[in-house]
């Protein structure tokens, strides 16, 4: 029984020395990794990302890392595998989501790279950098607006696909027909604390600082975080 027990605990003490070996053994391999990327060597940032998943395949954090240098070296397929690895792990992980999109606009997928963005707004709806970038790909292939104009069509409770025309119709300059989208997006959806804030930016365009105002307060009460700077959006 004794014998027993003393091998019990030998396992035990082999699994932990073991686990704790490999656990510094990756964050040294990332550490490096992370060290040559601020370095722009990228190609050494992968060796090293390469040998930390071996080790630890679930750790997100060096798969997004290593999609970025495989972006930057633009091996844009490698990286689109690397976040969607990533979106495995973590399903609400938008900022993989943004990148995977960022990066299937590079192979010019731009259908792909809007669905990307779409769920990256639906995780994170005050990002801004991800409406930039989703309003840069429509621009890039007008047609994809059309998918809006379906949406509205075939469901004209959607409020989602107001908003999202909203937006791309405020970043193309026009502000009056944004406003409509959102008023629309806002009347489906009274809480859809972005509509509120999208809407006073594109009032402020228009010189209504009054009614601006009061949608910004508005975003502010339900949450949106970018309202409590309201000074920062102009095109």
């Amino acid at each position: 029984m004794k014998n027993t027990i003393l091998c019990i605990f030998v396992i035990i003490m082999c699994l932990y020395v073991t686990n704790s070996f490999s656990d510094s053994s990756v964050k040294t391999y990332i550490d490096s990794a992370d060290d040559k990327m601020n370095h722009d060597n990228y190609s050494g940032a992968i060796q090293d990302y390469n040998k930390a998943i071996d080790l630890a395949p679930t750790r997100i954090d060096a798969y997004n890392a290593r999609a970025f240098a495989k972006y930057e070296m633009e091996d844009y397929a490698g990286a689109i595998q690397d976040y969607t690895k990533s979106i495995e792990l973590v399903p609400k992980n938008a900022e993989a989501y943004y990148w995977r999109g960022l990066t299937k606009y590079k192979l010019q997928d731009y259908t792909g790279a809007i669905q990307d963005y779409n769920k990256a707004i639906e995780l994170d709806p005050n990002d801004l950098k991800i409406y930039f970038d989703m309003a840069k790909t429509y621009g890039d292939n007008p047609g994809a607006v059309q998918d809006y104009n379906n949406a509205i069509e075939s469901d004209p409770k959607n409020a989602k696909a107001y908003y999202l025309r909203g937006f791309t119709k405020y970043d193309s300059g026009n502000d009056t027909g944004a406003i409509q989208d959102y008023n629309k997006a806002i009347e489906l959806d009274p809480k859809n604390a972005s509509a509120y804030y999208w809407r006073g930016i594109a009032k402020e365009q228009l010189g209504n600082n009054k009614e601006a105002s009061e949608d910004l307060s508005k975003a502010r009460e339900l949450g949106h975080t970018n309202a409590y700077n309201k000074a920062g959006i102009t095109k």
